[in-house]
């Protein structure tokens, strides 16, 4: 059996390289029937019969799905690449650096397959995620004040039309009002 990686509710199997290469196409081209995928590949291509099997082994995955045109399937991805690529990260860092993202950017900083600058810029996204999650949570709560401001105004806009026709009533009436 293979290894599961779970990326957030979902539980997702590791896959192999073949199937990576696979599902790569998928991610690129969006929907494909299995002979379209022998236009990828380059002499000598893989035999129809393989890459129908392994296809079919995604579909078993819950990788692909397919839509039925007569005696033939078109399949289709049903998880993105970014989640997947997501979901492998969480793996290695939970397999290999006991859970922490801390042990696995250390690690990447003492192998040196991480430069100062780019660790910077790491941590000026992150800073950057974290304020644009209070800017967005300030934005919204600054768009409803402003519909209720609004509301507010057509309310005393209303109500302003209001008196204006009661004041001309009134003075309609013989009553003025100074």
């Amino acid at each position: 059996m293979q290894p599961q990686t779970k990326t957030g509710g979902l539980n997702m199997q590791k896959l192999t390289a073949k199937e990576e290469e696979l599902m790569r196409f998928f991610w690129e081209k969006d929907a494909l029937f299995v002979r379209d995928l022998l236009d990828y590949y380059d002499d000598p291509k893989p035999h129809f019969n393989t890459l129908s099997t392994i296809v079919r082994g995604l579909e078993e995955k819950g990788f692909l799905s397919h839509k039925t045109y007569g005696n033939t399937y078109q399949y289709y991805a049903l998880i993105d690449q970014d989640e997947y690529s997501q979901g492998t990260l969480k793996t290695v860092v939970e397999k290999y650096f006991d859970n922490s993202y801390l042990h696995a950017v250390s690690a990447l900083i003492k192998s040196e397959n991480i430069s100062v600058d780019d660790l910077k810029q790491l941590i000026l996204d992150v800073e950057n995620q974290e304020s644009g999650g209070r800017r967005q949570e300030a934005g919204g709560r600054r768009q409803e004040a402003g519909g209720r401001r609004q509301e507010a105004g057509v309310r005393r806009q209303e109500a302003g039309v209001r008196s204006q026709e009661s004041g001309g009533r009134r003075q309609e009436s013989g009553i003025i009002n100074y």
